[in-house]
């Protein structure tokens, strides 16, 4: 089946698609194995980031659901100070601007699910 030329994505054509099909192919056959570019640089943006400890974690999930420093540290019995610190953590290891931005990349990363 031909694919219509107004469907095909930019750049697309006879040659290119022979030759990205054509490098998995040889290196797989070469004994090699074969990761496309845009999966290794997915995983070495999680590589490259500390993980979050339990209390990390724990702090966001509260967080994600809306609550304020405030509101968090009521619930967990600690002080705003120290929600605060955590919550600084948490920017630097996920690399967020924001909490919104914490919480966002958390359910990319499967560390927050719509369970926690």
């Amino acid at each position: 089946m031909k694919i219509p030329q107004s469907s095909r994505p930019p750049g697309f054509s006879g040659e290119n698609r022979y030759a990205a099909c054509k490098m998995p192919v040889i290196a797989v056959d070469n004994g090699n194995r074969y990761i496309p570019a845009q999966v290794t640089a997915d995983l070495a943006e999680y590589i490259e980031t500390e993980a979050l400890s339990a209390r990390e974690a724990e702090v966001l999930s509260i967080v994600a659901a809306g609550n304020s420093n405030k509101h968090v540290a009521k619930i967990l019995g600690i002080s705003e100070d120290t929600v605060k610190v955590h919550m600084r953590a948490v920017l630097a290891k996920l690399g967020a601007r924001d909490r919104t931005h914490a919480v966002a990349i958390a359910f990319r990363r499967g560390i927050l699910t719509s369970k926690t």
